[in-house]
């Protein structure tokens, strides 16, 4: 029998029916199987990240990150059970500035480098511990993200 281009395919015979099935059920477990394989490898992969860490890539992948030229220093300042989150031109020589307009001595947690938009993703990420302007109540966390954002000696 001649099949030309354009007749349509013989039909299988019965007992062929189920060889078909039989293998796209195996090509259906092998695909199967590839999938779970892939899934654990990602799970293997993938490092869950602190909170602490997913607001340094934050910062660390702005969009505006490579535009900007004007760097600042950004530094916390704790006072009591208060931090402050601010940018300076001139590196601490804000601390000298804030220790005389306050009644209580100012403890300087810890500064680096950056440029404007940290200081306001900072206080983003800080949002919800705001007590006004740039002040916010002392959590862990900061402390975390300063010790990612520190330089390494």
């Amino acid at each position: 029998m001649s099949v030309s281009y354009y007749s349509p395919a013989p039909a299988p015979a019965p007992g062929e029916r189920t060889q078909v099935r039989e293998i796209h059920r195996a090509i259906d477990l092998v695909r199967e199987q590839r999938k779970k394989a892939r899934l654990s490898m990602n799970r293997r992969r993938v490092k869950p990240r602190s909170a602490a860490q997913v607001i340094v890539d934050d910062m660390w992948t702005h969009p505006y990150r490579d535009y900007y030229r004007h760097v600042i220093y950004i530094y916390f300042i704790r006072r009591g059970e208060y931090v402050k989150i601010g940018r300076s031109d001139a590196g601490v020589g804000r601390m000298a500035d804030l220790q005389q307009a306050s009644p209580e001595p100012l403890e300087l947690m810890g500064t680096f480098t950056g440029i404007p938009c940290d200081e306001q993703m900072l206080h983003y990420a800080f949002a919800e511990h705001r007590i006004r302007g740039e002040w916010f109540t002392h959590v862990p966390l900061m402390d975390e993200v300063l010790k990612l954002l520190q330089p390494k000696p």
